[in-house]
């Protein structure tokens, strides 16, 4: 049984596609509480961004997108379900406008799950429509339906949806459309083009696709084509499809044009032309350098150029980040090396056919590829981070790879990520507060086996020569002071200065900063003139009221304003020091008739 998997690394990937958004982000449901309520707030060019969950009931479905936005989900789409719940005459979305879907599973629709219509420059990508409907008979389109459209849909599985009429899967009328990367697989239509009906002058673009065990009870098991329509077909499997009636791969109906290429065509099935079948009513499948069962066959109206007749020999392999796992094909496999350029002349050396991820080189294999990159290889990274002058282990220390993985050291300064990312290039760091970073670059980390980086890091010390510099200058003046900063340690020292003034950049020399209750510290409710100077706030405070015996006292305070000392003021005024003045060396107070 073949399983799709989408993982984190698989959607980070699909973030680098997404073009520049320049409107708002319009979050659901913390910002709204659905996504009907999230499009009526939404401009053209904003994000409707959506949280995980399951959305139902009528202000998640039905919906109509008249304008350019940005739909997708936080975290794919096996974590945001739009649910139709098989509602009667229920769908997800009409889009009319150019819009992105990306990241979302839409199920239960009864009328279809996505309508498009006269909507230009599309885009569909990283989405499973699985288990809709179109129930009425006669209207076409189960998974999505478009008329007069252009866009692309990629990355997208598009699976067990039926149709009454035709195009359970995909129906293209009127239309041009690049389908890329697609699994259209399990659909079943009442009539025509179990996979995808493309009808009505459509043009279409149809490139490492896979097309299995889609149904239809008269033509076209996988796809039919009809009244003047083409596609450009390439590096597409169609596996186990059928046709009651003709095509049990592919049917070319009125006047169309289908055009194939570097394609598998296996164990598909129908009552005439099992695997392709062309009537004679205008246009002619072109087919060419294609595994197809059965050969030639001139009875199906069809003729292709280096035809091959032998079991292609798929074979299940690892599972991709994105898609399905099944259509890998063995060494000896008929399909490799068979195709119709070199791979680079065609860009398919990125690409892979093989289990063990090889690239396609020299001559390009026939059918369907594996990007590389949709595969996480695994390895294991380990480690021990340490002082270099006493070989103590460097508790905490953050140890971080390019590849956007990461560990923190224990109290031996040991680390480990499990499940690194194996067989492409990186660079890792070490770093801790008060150690000198430390970088190795350039590594590779082999599948499944294990690499030990260690890291010794240097411990620079900075020392100046004073800790404290207390400089009086009038505005307008300049001077010069010396501060001598020595390193005792072994590693590089870097350090800064920059200019705080109180209360931060752009504040008034008479803004209000911070308050004091200095009553509360002195135990003394008759305090007069401060000053502040040497780091400490002195205040002058009068002796108690009638107290013939007490002495006005000078309090000194830190800067948080707790006592630190007093002592008795001088001189012979009878209430004490009213304000207080510092020189740079001497506390000067001034009483009734003396300073």
């Amino acid at each position: 049984m073949k399983t799709a998997r989408n993982t984190i690394l698989a959607f980070l990937m699909m973030f680098c596609c997404i073009p520049l958004i320049y409107g708002d982000v319009l979050h659901v449901p913390d910002d709204y509480d659905t996504i009907g309520a999230a499009l009526g707030e939404s401009s053209s060019g904003d994000t409707v961004l959506i949280a995980d969950g399951e959305y139902t009931g009528d202000d998640n479905t039905n919906l109509t997108i008249d304008r350019r936005l940005f739909i997708m989900s936080e975290n794919g789409p096996e974590n945001c379900i739009i649910d139709c719940e098989d509602g009667n005459d229920r769908k997800a979305f009409t889009i009319t406008n150019t819009v992105e879907l990306i990241g979302l599973t839409i199920t239960g629709g009864t009328r279809g799950a996505i309508h498009i219509e006269n909507a230009h420059d599309f885009h569909i990508k990283f989405c499973i429509i699985t288990a809709n409907v179109m129930d009425q008979e006669n209207i076409s389109g189960g998974g999505i339906s478009m008329t007069g459209s252009d866009g692309l849909i990629e990355y997208t599985i598009i699976s067990e949806n039926e149709a009454a009429a035709s195009g359970p899967g995909l129906f293209i009328s009127n239309s041009d459309v690049r389908l890329y990367n697609c699994i259209i697989y399990n659909n079943v239509a009442a009539r025509f083009g179990g996979g995808a009906l493309i009808t009505q002058s459509s043009d279409c673009e149809i490139t490492n696709c896979i097309f299995d065990g889609n149904a239809s009870v008269i033509d076209g098991g996988a796809l039919a084509f009809s009244i003047n329509s083409r596609a450009d077909i390439s590096f597409c499997d169609f596996l186990n499809n059928r046709a009651t009636e003709m095509g049990g791969g592919i049917y070319k109906g009125s006047n169309s044009n289908p055009n194939v290429i570097n394609c598998i065509f296996w164990n598909n099935d129908g009552g005439q032309g099992s695997q392709l079948y062309a009537q004679d009513n205008g246009g002619e499948i072109t087919i060419s350098y294609c595994i197809v069962d059965g050969g030639d066959n001139d009875e199906d109206n069809w003729d292709g150029e280096e035809i091959i007749d032998d079991d292609p020999l798929l074979d299940r392999g690892r599972d991709p980040d994105w898609g399905l796992d099944g259509y890998f094909l063995e060494e000896d496999s008929p399909a490799v090396d068979a195709g119709s350029d070199q791979a680079e002349e065609l860009g398919m050396d990125v690409y892979t056919t093989r289990d063990d991820l090889s690239p396609d080189q020299d001559v390009v294999d026939i059918g369907y590829h594996y990007l590389i990159d949709d595969f996480t290889l695994i390895g294991r990274l380990v480690g021990q981070v340490t002082d270099v002058s006493s070989g103590a282990g460097v508790e905490y220390a953050l140890v971080t790879t390019t590849l956007g993985q990461s560990a923190e050291t224990d109290r031996r300064g040991n680390w480990v990520i499990e499940d690194a990312v194996a067989e492409r290039p990186f660079d890792i760091t070490a770093e801790a507060p008060g150690w000198n970073d430390s970088t190795l670059t350039d590594l590779i980390l082999d599948e499944h086996d294990e690499m030990t980086i260690n890291f010794g890091l240097l411990h620079p010390e900075f020392v100046p020569s004073r800790n404290e510099i207390n400089e009086r200058i009038t505005e307008g003046d300049s001077t010069s002071l010396e501060l001598i900063i020595s390193n005792d340690g072994n590693g590089t020292l870097e350090w800064s200065s920059e200019k705080r003034p109180p209360g931060g950049e752009g504040a008034d020399m008479w803004d209000f900063l911070r308050s004091y209750y200095t009553s509360d510290s002195t135990y003394n409710g008759r305090l007069e003139g401060g000053v502040f100077a040497g780091n400490y706030f002195y205040i002058a405070g009068q002796k108690a009221r009638g107290d013939n015996e007490g002495r006005n006292q000078i309090y000194k305070l830190d800067r948080q304003g707790s006592l630190v000392d007093s002592f008795p003021q001088v001189g012979t005024s009878n209430n004490g020091m009213k304000d207080l003045a510092w020189d740079g060396e001497l506390l000067w107070g001034s009483g009734e008739r003396s300073v």
